[in-house]
């Protein structure tokens, strides 16, 4: 053998005989992809649940297109009594600061009232013929004392349901 050979061989065998390397911190790409795909395989029928029509919800409850307008302009009358101010009101909108000091807008659009916080809408009523708001001028201090909301709604049957409500601050 030469003695190039024996340097080889030489560091073959110390590059096996070298101790266990310490074992590293942290997780591989391999693992990060593992649990990526575990997650999205649990998120997306928990997306698809959530992201599910109202009307689909009202269905399975049982409840009639009537019964949900007035649940409807129930909560919309309690959160217009507990805002800060109502600082616009034109005949298919309303803008005013909720209790916790956001500034919402409430409107019709392409047959769903909606309250709109500047970066999302969340629809609070579907099938949404008339939309109508009223301002019941005061001569005291403030602009108003009482709002006339108006909504008309259609259920899958075509039939028409209208619901006044009023709000007096």
């Amino acid at each position: 053998m030469t003695a190039r050979t024996n340097t080889v061989l030489h560091s073959l065998a110390q590059v096996s005989r070298r101790p266990a390397q310490v074992p590293r911190h942290g997780i591989s790409l391999l693992e990060v992809i593992a649990c990526i795909a575990i997650l999205s395989i649990v998120l997306v029928p928990l997306s698809s649940m959530l992201h599910s029509s109202s009307r689909q919800f009202v269905v399975a409850r049982g409840l009639d297109t009537d019964s949900q307008t007035r649940n409807t302009l129930r909560w919309l009358r309690g959160e217009l009594k507990a805002a800060q101010s109502i600082n616009r009101i034109t005949a298919r909108e309303i803008e005013y600061v909720d209790s916790n000091g956001r500034l919402q807008r409430l409107r019709s659009q392409s047959r769903v009232l909606g309250l709109e916080d500047g970066s999302t809408v969340t629809p609070i009523l579907e099938n949404v013929v008339r939309f109508a708001c009223e301002p019941l001028p005061s001569g005291a201090v403030a602009p108003f004392d009482a709002l006339r909301m108006v909504v008309e709604v259609t259920d899958s049957q075509s039939q028409s349901t209208e619901q006044t409500v009023w709000v007096v601050k």
